[in-house]
């Protein structure tokens, strides 16, 4: 969010005469798909040398200024072929770490949870694991259908408990879903009630999660949890699916405008609207078998 509020800061033409650019020896700016608004940013500090990517051009659109073109930018960057455009965003991010001189093994993210974050989810979440949804997302239009939502805990094992997850703005569609499923496990509503240290510590003891594109489903990658992604085409493949084939899927609709960076042509999201609950059940299928 600070980089975010950055870059529209110095949308600002004041901010760009009158905000001071401190000077380094470096900067590193990993940003695969900048928008203008960073480029000048980083074109803006002082500093000899200067490292980032290029060629993937999909936030810029048209430069309103030429010299906050990559290779006017930075003395040194990566460069994103046409053939790696919606490659995912840790293939990335690792060849532009060999890029600029950082050889690893491997590369995961990490989480920092507390003693007490493991002590909330072994008090709240099903002691014999649970089948995790997050109902939520950043976009309304990445977002399943409660009624969806509902035929899907239909189909899962009525012994197998369900908790939903989802942020404060989630609540209404939690409630809707959670009063009108019936399940001898029963239904834990989660809904705005934790933090994300605290998400992220539930979410690791689920036997299987199923998620819209959102933070619960790189969660859970991460911690190694099965997981069904509901995928729309805007940046499919760019961040998900990644993990274990086996184990971390994707439900979708493929149409021939996938990749459209969320600028729906029949304004309706129809690649993620038509996502049926027998697709992802299919895959929720794959993964409870491994």
């Amino acid at each position: 969010k600070g980089a975010w509020l950055t870059e529209r800061m110095f949308e600002k033409e004041w901010a760009k005469h009158l905000l001071p650019y401190p000077a380094y020896d470096l900067v590193i700016c990993p940003v695969s798909a900048p928008a203008e608004q960073c480029l000048d940013v980083v074109r803006r500090i002082h500093a000899p040398e200067k490292w980032g990517c290029g060629g993937f051009q999909l936030n810029a659109g048209k430069l309103k200024n030429e010299n906050n073109r990559p290779e006017k930018v930075f003395t040194e960057y990566y460069v994103n072929t046409e053939a790696e455009a919606w490659q995912n965003e840790f293939v990335r991010t690792g060849n532009f770490l060999k890029k600029i001189g950082i050889d690893f093994s491997d590369i995961n993210p990490e989480f920092w949870l507390s003693q007490e974050d493991h002590e909330y989810a072994e008090r709240i979440m099903p002691k014999d694991g649970a089948a995790g949804l997050f109902i939520g997302g950043f976009h309304s239009w990445r977002r399943w259908s409660a009624e969806k939502w509902r035929s899907l805990i239909a189909t899962i094992d009525p012994q197998l408990p369900v908790v939903i997850f989802g942020s404060s703005q989630d609540c209404s569609q939690a409630s809707e879903i959670a009063s009108s499923a019936d399940l001898p496990g029963g239904i834990v509503n989660l809904c705005g009630k934790t933090s994300l240290r605290q998400l992220a510590a539930c979410i690791g003891s689920c036997r299987v999660f199923v998620s819209n594109e959102s933070c619960g489903l790189h969660m859970a990658v991460a911690q190694g949890i099965p997981t069904v992604g509901i995928m729309g085409g805007h940046h499919y493949g760019r961040y998900y699916p990644w993990g274990k084939e086996s184990v971390n899927r994707a439900a979708r609709v493929e149409m021939d405008c996938y990749h459209c960076n969320g600028v729906c042509r029949y304004d309706d999201y129809r690649c993620i609207k038509d996502i049926s609950v027998d697709a992802v059940w299919e895959e929720l299928k794959i993964c409870l078998k491994n």
